[in-house]
């Protein structure tokens, strides 16, 4: 994950597809949620509370109605690893995209431009997932990814958006606050 954040920061820069996949893969990383979920954000989905962001999702494949009013995700600020930053990258992001649409979007794309809170974080016509993982593959066949990958006896087919989820939740689970 780490790799991957600080990739996309070195590989594509302060370029549109690299802050916008930036952003992305950390949100996904620490919802732990599916790529649609992360997708499908709007800014009504935040709330801040006291020092981090609370994020709630309306719906979920496990609660299609979206009944569930418990289950908000706190997400906080890491600032001594600033290339895994949700905050930073969040603000990096929206001063890229000041004007709140990517890639060709425009106001009729969303589904209320009038009100700033229903206009979707990542918005514009294509799909917001296969654009993720379209620049996904493309950092994972470039040869600082790949000679990292072989090192560890990883192939590139092994990794893909369902990773994030996995890796996540795997990287929660093994956590312990339990000094050696």
């Amino acid at each position: 994950f780490e790799l991957l954040c600080k990739q996309l920061l070195v590989r594509e820069g302060t370029g549109k597809p690299g802050v916008f996949a930036h952003l992305f893969l950390i949100l996904s990383w620490n919802l732990m949620c599916r790529l649609n979920n992360t997708a499908s954000l709007r800014a009504h989905h935040f709330m801040l509370v006291e020092d981090c962001f609370a994020v709630m999702f309306s719906q979920t494949k496990t609660d299609r109605k979206g009944d569930s009013t418990d289950g908000a995700k706190h997400c906080f600020s890491n600032p001594r690893q600033p290339h895994v930053d949700l905050f930073l990258s969040l603000a990096i992001y929206l001063s890229v995209f000041q004007d709140g649409h990517v890639a060709g979007s425009t106001a009729e794309d969303n589904d209320d431009s009038s009100d700033y809170r229903s206009v979707p974080l990542f918005p514009g016509k294509e799909s917001q997932q296969k654009r993720f993982t379209d620049i996904l593959s493309k950092l994972m066949n470039s040869d600082a990814i790949k000679g990292v990958l072989e090192g560890m006896g990883v192939t590139i087919d092994d990794i893909g958006g369902h990773s994030i989820r996995k890796g996540s939740s795997s990287h929660a689970a093994s956590g312990s606050t339990d000094a050696p």
